[in-house]
């Protein structure tokens, strides 16, 4: 990705491709270049890494249950602390 901040976490913590420097033409020749020549197995691994974090970390359902959990965990606390 030509990407920085918390994209170029997200690409780099589950190796989904290369990043490079928005601002630096010459590393994102280089990134174009390292994207292409990716074999295809790597390709597919890539693939299937993406695929399994859009399901578990950036699914609905999942972060709509984890709000929800952190908001009842809150209101439970604060009825404690008023009663």
């Amino acid at each position: 990705g030509i990407i920085r901040g918390a994209g170029k976490d997200i690409i780099e913590e589950n190796q989904l491709g290369y990043c490079s420097d928005p601002n630096d033409i010459q590393d994102i020749a280089k990134g174009f270049n390292c994207m292409m020549n990716i074999p295809v197995e790597e390709k597919e691994s890539i693939k299937m890494r993406a695929s399994q974090l859009m399901q578990e970390r950036f699914n609905r359902e999942n972060i709509i249950n984890r709000v929800d959990s952190i908001l009842q965990t809150v209101f439970k606390e604060q009825s404690y602390v008023g009663n």
